[in-house]
């Protein structure tokens, strides 16, 4: 018995397919990652992000933008609830 083209059915397993490949990759850790401690420790004594970028650089050689140590330390370091 010969199955009928369902064009309702294709159209679904292409958007499934499609939405599958769309999910984002884990590209790995960052570089950054090795310095996690030392990095939330200057930041908390109030390091600027130009502070730990240069230590980055001279102390570990890692060459890394100022705007990329904001974004790690906003995932490693949240904010506190404001509490009222």
């Amino acid at each position: 018995m010969e199955r009928k083209f369902n064009a309702i059915d294709v159209l679904a397993a292409l958007r499934a397919q499609r939405a599958e490949r769309r999910k984002r990759n884990t590209w790995g850790k960052s570089d950054l990652s090795k310095f996690q401690a030392e990095l939330v420790q200057l930041r908390k004594v109030d390091a600027s992000f130009a502070d730990l970028q240069f230590w980055l650089r001279t102390e570990k050689r890692v060459k890394v933008e100022r705007s990329t140590i904001l974004r790690f330390l906003k995932i490693v370091m949240p904010k506190p609830d404001p509490v009222n």
